[in-house]
This record gives structure tokens, C-alpha cells and sequence, in this order.
């Protein structure tokens, strides 16, 4: 659903939330990765969340670092972490930090979500 708000965001100039909506797009899709494809329940989620966040610096740090160790695919991990790392950079400025976020950053936030998640789903049958 979050994917499909940035269309809605982008077209009212809410570009800010469009970026904010783009990555947390790619983030619900890896959590279901972890349920679907790594058949863990939401308690092992939980559990290894919580502990893993406090390692890697971050509940997101700890998602990124866990998906990405579990493409077969070296070459489109590769990809999936420059994307995601591109991805989260933007979300960090339209989120925290006092800039401007302007049309084609809220369309490169789409555009590198949409691949983001096609190298997701090309790797991870779900």
C-alpha cells in the first residue's frame, strides 16, 4: 500500500511523505520476507530484532544486514544494498534533516523503491 500512496503524494506535492512512504514500502515487503520465504514467526522477528538492532545499530540496519545475507544471488544482494542504502539516505533527509524535498527526489525515491523491490521479488519467491 505504500508503494501505491507515493503515486497519490507525488501528484498533491507531498513529496517529503512520498519518500517517507517509497522506503517504508521496501521495509514491509522485507518483513515478509522474513515470515514468507524465511519462515520465522512474528516472535522470532521480535526476538531477533530487538537483540540485533541493539548490535547493528538500528532495527533497520538489522533488517537490511538480514535480508541481504540471505540472497542466493551474490551479484543481486550487491544491488539490493546500494538500492536500499540509496533509498534509506533519502528517507533520512525527508524525514530528519531541514532540506527541501522536491518532485524528482520523491520520483527517484519511487523509482529506486520500485527496483528495490522487484530484485526482492526476483530473489525471493514469496
Amino acid at each position: 500500500m505504500n508503494y501505491s500512496a507515493t503515486n497519490n503524494l507525488i501528484a498533491n506535492a507531498f513529496f517529503a511523505s512520498s519518500v517517507h512512504c517509497s522506503y517504508y514500502s521496501c521495509v514491509q515487503f522485507m518483513y515478509h520476507i522474513l515470515s514468507s520465504h524465511c519462515q520465522k514467526s512474528n516472535r522470532q522477528i521480535s526476538d531477533e530484532s530487538f537483540d540485533g538492532s541493539k548490535v547493528q545499530g538500528g532495527l533497520h540496519n538489522w533488517l537490511i544486514n538480514t535480508i541481504f545475507a540471505e540472497f542466493g544471488n551474490k551479484m543481486d544482494a550487491n544491488t539490493f544494498d546500494e538500492l536500499i542504502t540509496d533509498l534509506q539516505f533519502l528517507r533520512v533527509r525527508s524525514d530528519y534533516k531541514n532540506e527541501v524535498i522536491e518532485i524528482d527526489h520523491a520520483i527517484s525515491a519511487k523509482n529506486t523503491a520500485r527496483k528495490t523491490l522487484n530484485v526482492l521479488k526476483r530473489n525471493f519467491k514469496t
